[in-house]
């Protein structure tokens, strides 16, 4: 396993312009991802978690205005013609999506869509690329791959059609796998299985991954560090451990005490007072002064800067700083 950074997010802003003015979704986020690691990005819906995913491989729509860094093996993403780009979508780095039915073409048999992938980035094969789709539909456990290669997507579970993205994902042999929501429409029994799967494969192929979720149970799991966000921001990022045991963000502290963590003893949820802000007009500042308890003077003007808890553990709150 190689040592150092993967990708570097820099100072990431991105700007929808609507009909209602114009939205600033993502507030200056910067984040890295290790060779090999797994970083959780994590919070409520809306925060912008998925626009950071869509960021990195620039499938954002044609209303963002995207500004800072997006280093990937030291290249800036964000500086790569759509020529250049395209050897790195979906070769070099992946993305499962929330909703395989919607990712997959209702029209086109399973196999050819995966097929597709060798086409398109020329990968070098050593059999027939039907040989290399079937071993790729093994890999992620569907069963009966030779048959599985000619169904059409709504011919397959929810489960399958998952793993048949994963395989479409893997045939490139990416170095960064994202995986927006991987489960979020499985039950629960097939959602462990995947988890498992993506977990597996990424030993197997020794990727890291970028893994978007609000489910504290599956960072639990699978994640080594985590990044807690809200309404665009960075709200604090560390170790897995550290963030669920010794929580310093107000919002992190109420986000936990909000989720069901598998306690034994019996306790209340609590919920976080107020409403996330509309990003039309934000909140200066620390976005998520007007919901929090202790906020101070300096919360409601000056955009807080990293505090170092401990080693890799950072939180981004001038209550840390002593006001």
């Amino acid at each position: 396993m190689r040592n150092g950074t993967l990708l570097k997010i820099e100072d990431l802003y991105v700007n929808f312009k609507t009909d209602e003015g114009i939205a600033k979704v993502i507030d200056g986020v910067s984040l890295d991802i290790k060779y090999g690691e797994v970083l959780a990005l994590m919070g409520e819906t809306g925060c912008g978690k998925s626009t950071v995913a869509k960021s990195i491989l620039r499938l954002l729509p044609k209303n963002a205005e995207v500004r800072g860094k997006i280093l990937f093996k030291g290249t800036n993403i964000l500086d790569l013609p759509e020529s250049e780009l395209r050897k790195i979508r979906g070769k070099e780095i992946g993305m499962i999506f929330q909703d395989p039915l919607t990712a997959l073409n209702p029209v086109f048999i399973v196999g050819n869509q995966i097929s597709e992938m060798f086409k398109i980035h020329k990968l070098r094969i050593k059999r027939t690329i039907l040989d290399e789709v079937i071993e790729l539909l093994k890999n992620v456990r569907i069963p009966d791959p030779q048959r599985r290669y000619y169904s059409y997507p709504f011919e397959l579970s929810g489960g399958m059609r998952q793993r048949a993205m994963i395989a479409m994902m893997l045939a490139g042999r990416p170095s960064l796998l994202i995986a927006d929501e991987p489960t979020s429409a499985l039950d629960v029994t097939i959602q462990a299985q995947i988890l498992k799967l993506i977990m597996d494969l990424r030993n197997d192929y020794n990727m890291s991954i970028l893994l978007i979720t609000h489910d504290p149970g599956v960072v639990a799991e699978m994640a080594d560090r985590i990044a807690i966000m809200y309404a665009g921001q960075i709200a604090e990022i560390g170790p897995v451990r550290d963030i669920f045991l010794n929580p310093q963000h107000p919002y992190t502290k109420g986000l936990l005490r909000a989720l069901p963590l598998g306690h034994k003893e019996e306790r209340e949820l609590e919920n976080i007072p107020g409403r996330v802000p509309n990003l039309i007009e934000p909140p200066p500042g620390c976005r998520f002064h007007p919901r929090c308890p202790h906020a101070i003077e300096k919360c409601k003007k000056e955009k807080p800067k990293p505090v170092v808890v401990s080693n890799e553990h950072f939180v981004f709150c001038h209550l840390l700083r002593g006001g």
